[in-house]
């Protein structure tokens, strides 16, 4: 039988899975964005031709996007930061309680922060908050949004992850 925590089982996974694929995309798009505008206006200023107004504010709300959009993916695909060389001298059940117990803390602690940066964005949205840009003012709330819009993805990553713990538990360890 199909988990429902895994995109055989779930259709919701399935699109869970391919946003995650997106979002690297996206990611990785926006670095080459980042470079390709950064350098070109370097060089333009360097031969005293032009300069591309925004460079400073564009790379701004990009980096903002790219650490957050992509969050979910490493995650995903295991590209954080754990303790593995400690966890790893467990049993397979012991590891898998330990790893419930550590997504729970980060699902409370990024919880958290979510839900705070959902109140930032509403405010930069009400109070119309600018970014004060060396070309011309920019609105905030695009950088803002990306904080929660990534965050939402790395705790649905974080609850499937600790489903999917679970049922390894439920379902035992096959030791061969």
């Amino acid at each position: 039988m199909a988990s429902i925590f895994t995109s055989e089982g779930s259709r919701f996974v399935r699109v869970h899975d391919r946003w995650l694929t997106i979002s690297a995309r996206i990611s990785g798009m926006l670095v080459a964005i980042m470079a390709v505008v950064t350098v070109v206006d370097i060089i333009g200023r360097s031969t005293g031709w032009y300069t591309i107004l925004g460079v400073y504010e564009i790379a701004q709300i990009f980096m903002v996007w790219l650490c957050f959009i992509g969050c979910a993916y490493a995650h995903s695909v295991g590209s954080n930061i754990r303790v593995d060389s400690v966890s790893s001298r467990f049993s397979k059940k012991t590891q898998d309680i330990l790893l419930i117990i550590s997504l729970v803390v980060g699902l409370l602690g990024f919880g958290a922060v979510f839900y705070t940066n959902l109140g930032f964005l509403k405010e930069s949205i009400v109070e119309q908050e600018l970014i004060a840009g060396i070309a011309y003012p920019t609105p905030f709330w695009p950088a803002k949004f990306a904080i929660p819009f990534g965050l939402f993805f790395l705790l649905v990553e974080f609850i499937l992850e600790i489903g999917r713990a679970v049922e390894r538990i439920r379902g035992g360890y096959n030791i061969t």
